[in-house]
């Protein structure tokens, strides 16, 4: 049996309280300061964000020619959803996703093709010297019974949503641009 004088006067456990102890009072003092800094820390890096895009720094690759319908809100959601895509779907969910919005940038281009012909304020489509091309009278549309202010209306609208849809669909294309993806 154990010897309980020599038991009870050996410190050889005490060494690994004096462990147990130090380690938990360092994660205590770790986690105190994570939570002073935490603040100060995504501050800082909501400044930078802010800075970077503010400057044109991360955003220089939309200056040229990308700017569109979208608002600077719905340009940023769509390149997160990119960001999320690629992060969670990989390079072949991009890929598929770019095919996608390509799909429906086309299917906008034909529902604006019917209104691809702009109309003065007397109906008549004039060519670039000003003689009159075609009238709006002898257009489908006109005898379909539309007038010209629904096909104005429709063709704004089926212009605005192609218009979004190339934008969407090049925002895209230059994540992939910038990660390498073909």
């Amino acid at each position: 049996m154990i010897d309980q004088k020599n038991f009870i006067s050996d410190e050889s456990g005490a060494v690994t309280v004096d462990w147990v102890v130090l380690t938990a009072a360092l994660v205590g003092l770790g986690l105190a300061v994570m939570t002073v800094v935490r603040g100060g820390v995504s501050s800082v890096a909501d400044d930078i964000d802010s800075t970077l895009e503010q400057d044109n720094i991360i955003l220089t690759a939309f200056a040229s020619g990308i700017n569109g319908p979208l608002s600077d809100a719905d340009a940023q959601s769509v390149r997160d959803f990119a960001r999320n895509i690629t992060q969670n779907a990989g390079e072949d969910g991009l890929v598929s996703t770019i095919g996608e919005f390509s799909d429906a940038r086309d299917a906008a281009a034909d529902a604006f093709s019917p209104f691809a012909i702009e109309y003065d304020a007397n109906g008549d489509q004039l060519d670039s010297e000003g003689n009159v091309v075609s009238s709006f009278a002898d257009s489908d549309f006109a005898l379909a019974g539309g007038s010209l202010s629904e096909y104005n209306s429709q063709r704004t609208a089926t212009q605005n949503d192609l218009a979004v849809a190339e934008q969407e669909l090049a925002i895209l294309q230059d994540e992939a641009r910038q990660r390498g993806i073909n």
